[in-house]
């Protein structure tokens, strides 16, 4: 798993550009953003963003691709609230080359609105998930709740990522309010519990797809040999 987050997850939980490690959204590598100049104060009347004003605007600067960067920091009664404003941010794409389109066009989905809507983003995950368990691993359950627990007693999969997975489904806590199509509901997600989803599907498609692969790549080179 990528244990690096997305600047905008970081800079949410931080608020401030300055020295934030993460995710670039302009190059996609891990970087240590650089702010440039104090955050500018917008005045007495300042414009709102969904309803919440904006208090000051923040710049900085990816130093390993001059990728430029912009945070904002959104008030009301309660606490502030900071958000990336430019560029959009969007996950690296972590997928195998041998992916199936289907399942890479839902994954590419899930990865680009991650930012915008993370409850959108882990039901077009979680959608994924289910498809790559049923084609895969040939598991099919009456819903994800019950598919997920028979996966992660398969030796295909690795102990890390059967543990994620486990972990996945506590996020939906879906034994204590069960739906029948649960890979398509719509649950409240925290924005980190949304990215670390994704990051489940990515473990997944190493454990399937990428380790095989490398297995039959050296079993080849050994029957060579011989």
């Amino acid at each position: 798993m990528n244990n690096s987050m997305s600047l905008s997850l970081a800079y949410a939980g931080k608020g401030n550009l300055h020295n934030t490690g993460a995710i670039c959204p302009c190059c996609g590598h891990h970087s240590v953003i650089q702010a440039f100049g104090a955050p500018s104060a917008l005045g007495r009347d300042p414009v709102k963003v969904d309803g919440l004003k904006i208090g000051a605007i923040q710049l900085g600067k990816c130093p390993g691709c001059d990728g430029f960067v912009i945070g904002v920091k959104l008030y009301s009664e309660g606490e502030p609230v900071y958000r990336l404003l430019w560029p959009h941010s969007v996950p690296p794409d972590q997928s195998p080359a041998s992916l199936d389109a289907h399942f890479k066009s839902i994954y590419d989905q899930a990865r680009s609105v991650l930012d915008i809507s993370p409850m959108a983003s882990a039901v077009l995950t979680r959608r994924c998930l289910q498809h790559v368990l049923r084609m895969k691993l040939s598991i099919t359950k009456k819903n994800l709740f019950e598919e997920i627990a028979e996966a992660i007693t398969r030796p295909d999969l690795s102990m890390p990522t059967r543990n994620a997975l486990d972990h996945v489904r506590q996020i939906g806590n879906w034994g204590a309010h069960p739906v029948e199509d649960q890979a398509a509901a719509i649950i409240e997600v925290t924005p980190e519990e949304a990215e670390y989803t994704l990051q489940v599907l990515e473990m997944l498609f190493h454990d399937l797809y990428v380790v095989p692969q490398q297995i039959a790549t050296m079993q080849a080179k050994i029957q060579k040999k011989k």
